[in-house]
């Protein structure tokens, strides 16, 4: 498990919050024109794990089972269609790990007016260069105003 899962499960643990989990399961969608790099990205990329397996992964790596199964929110889908479904309780960390620019760009519309005063939004590929789209994105959003 990476490092930075490992250290937000601990926080969670720690002050007792729900960690909401977003991916398709079907790898990624369709890479945009603000995607493009030598990378190539391919609608279905890293397409690697059910839910089941995820949460089970999180309980080979000692998480609790029972925090696995009651605080651990597995959302299936694209975050365009799936952020739309739920309700949003404010935010003390948003962690966004999407890769293509439409993902962090429907995230942050949806998500960016629930983080609280002094909260803080985390970006998973921020200044790497083969995710070009997220940089973009990234830097449209550090404009956005209240």
């Amino acid at each position: 498990m990476a490092t930075h899962v490992s250290i937000l499960v601990d926080l969670a643990l720690k002050y007792q919050i729900q960690i909401y989990s977003f991916d398709s399961s079907q790898g990624i969608p369709n890479p945009s024109s603000e995607d493009e790099s030598a990378r190539n990205p391919k609608r279905g990329d890293w397409a690697r794990r059910t839910v089941e397996e995820a949460r089970m992964q999180l309980v080979d790596f000692g998480l609790p089972e029972n925090f696995v199964n009651h605080d651990v929110i597995f959302v299936p889908g694209f975050v365009e269609k799936t952020l739309r479904e739920i309700r949003t309780p404010p935010l003390r960390l948003l962690h966004l790990d999407l890769d293509l620019y439409s993902g962090y760009k429907s995230a942050l519309e949806r998500l960016y007016e629930y983080v609280v005063d002094s909260g803080v939004i985390r970006f998973d590929e921020y200044g790497e260069l083969k995710w070009p789209g997220q940089q973009r994105q990234s830097m449209n959003s550090a404009r956005i105003t209240l």
